[in-house]
């Protein structure tokens, strides 16, 4: 019973709850889980949120040791599972979107951005930089350019939004 999974508790539910002056609200999720993807997905949805975003761009530490956030860009196997569950959850009731990076210690922009565009998800964040690089060093928004070329090939509606060092 996927609902069984995740049933957040008075904590969570006390952070998740938001005004209607505060719309439209994304919550943004993580994890490994792809049941509990869906799961939640599900509940935020029910829970009025205008979307969901998969973080697969966190670069902390402890994140990154577990696997997941920016560390997902190396495990597409696994994303794809929780991406698909997040679409299952979310039920058309709300946009699916990701977060993520230029690839995890490497650029590995073009396999990285062919996969995810080809989900059809709503949009796409990309910070200009690598997992690795946290948010020191240079931002490589040239490789932007490169994702929207790859985004008009394949015909994909998908949102590009760039961040990382935007004043």
């Amino acid at each position: 019973n996927v609902q069984a999974l995740f049933s957040p508790d008075k904590t969570s539910v006390q952070q998740l709850t938001f005004t209607s002056k505060e719309q439209p609200l994304i919550a943004q999720i993580w994890g490994l889980d792809p049941e509990l993807f869906e799961a939640a997905a599900d509940f935020i949805a029910s829970a009025g949120f205008a979307g969901v975003d998969i973080n697969f761009g966190c670069p902390e530490k402890s994140v990154i040791k577990k696997g997941a956030g920016g560390a997902m860009i190396d495990n597409p196997a696994l994303a794809a599972k929780i991406i698909k569950a997040a679409f299952k959850g979310a039920g058309g009731r709300i946009p699916v979107s990701v977060k993520t990076r230029l690839g995890y210690k490497t650029i590995t922009t073009i396999p990285w951005f062919k996969f995810l565009l080809n989900f059809d998800l709503a949009a796409i964040s990309v910070h200009c930089r690598t997992t690795k690089a946290l948010s020191l060093g240079p931002t490589h928004w040239e490789e932007i350019s490169k994702i929207v070329r790859l985004k008009k090939q394949m015909k994909a509606k998908t949102l590009l939004i760039g961040n990382g060092d935007i004043f």
